[in-house]
């Protein structure tokens, strides 16, 4: 069983993948799986993939038959990953060469279902920017509500509670999947040492503006996230309002985003309803909705 799994989903970025890769299969750290899954790309992604998997057998190349989405990509990759944690990396994106040896000895002397590390941005212009979640994180793990790829997740635990992404999601299906999982967590082992290196390209789902489709993803994101709060057991209060922070904002950010005044009334539709269904309305309106009308 190798150490960690690196699941990478992989769609039409060769100017980027090799870079990806070559952070990967440099890691101080060797005994990993890297699982690179191509969704169908129309570029020669595959064929870098292919050729790569020829000199490191660490390796695994899946081909989808259909482009599937990121969700469905990364979906794959958890149903086939061996390691005793998983990580994940977007194919545009490099890591630190210590970066797994640094999360798995966190993981594994705290014994956590998850370890994070910090995140930098690497901007369009060549400069960096630093996040400072970690700080947060360490007052809360529910404030780890983005960043999903600083982290490893140890698989049993993934597996026990059958945490997936929603497959037909692509925008928001990163903080739906990353909130179900670190509420559930029993611990997380934060770690600054280490960076994961995000590259801001222009033409990145995170974009500045957003369509209709990826409007309704992420409406649907955040329904499926608020049903499920309201469904778990037992979950304190404070726990519950942490959870609808990440609710309002997957809806009230991409408010600004919407190009359409019929995109932007869908978003407000939705707050409506996400409301109706809330719990704790009084604080939800005096804590989530203070700077809005």
């Amino acid at each position: 069983m190798p150490k960690i799994s690196v699941i990478v989903p992989c769609y039409n970025v060769a100017p980027y993948v090799g870079r990806c890769l070559d952070s990967l299969i440099n890691q101080t750290l060797g005994d990993i799986e890297i699982i690179c899954i191509d969704d169908k790309s129309t570029d020669n992604t595959l064929e870098i993939l292919q050729e790569y998997a020829k000199s490191d057998d660490r390796i695994v190349v899946i081909a989808q038959k259909v482009n599937g989405g990121v969700s469905v990509a990364r979906n794959s990759g958890l149903d086939i990953a061996k390691g005793e944690y998983i990580g994940f990396v977007d194919p545009d994106d490099y890591v630190d060469l210590d970066f797994y040896e640094r999360l798995y000895n966190a993981a594994t002397q705290h014994q956590a279902d998850i370890a994070k590390t910090s995140l930098i941005t690497v901007n369009i212009n060549g400069t960096h920017t630093a996040s400072r979640l970690n700080m947060a994180v360490r007052q809360d793990k529910l404030n780890f509500q983005y960043e999903f790829v600083t982290a490893i997740y140890k698989r049993d635990f993934i597996n026990k509670y059958n945490l997936r992404f929603l497959p037909s999601v692509s925008l928001g299906e990163d903080v739906n999947w990353l909130l179900k999982t670190v509420h559930l967590a029993n611990k997380i082992a934060v770690i600054d040492e280490t960076a994961y290196r995000y590259l801001r390209r222009e033409d990145s789902a995170c974009s500045q503006f957003v369509n209709r489709s990826k409007i309704e993803k992420v409406c649907f994101a955040s329904a499926n996230l608020l049903q499920w709060t309201n469904e778990q057991p037992d979950i304190s209060k404070t726990d519950y309002m942490n959870i609808l922070r990440a609710v309002y904002n997957l809806l009230t950010n991409n408010i600004v985003r919407a190009t359409t005044t019929q995109d932007k009334e869908l978003i407000g539709q939705y707050i409506v309803d996400a409301y109706k269904n809330t719990r704790y309305k009084k604080d939800v309106l005096k804590k989530n909705f203070k700077s809005y009308t």
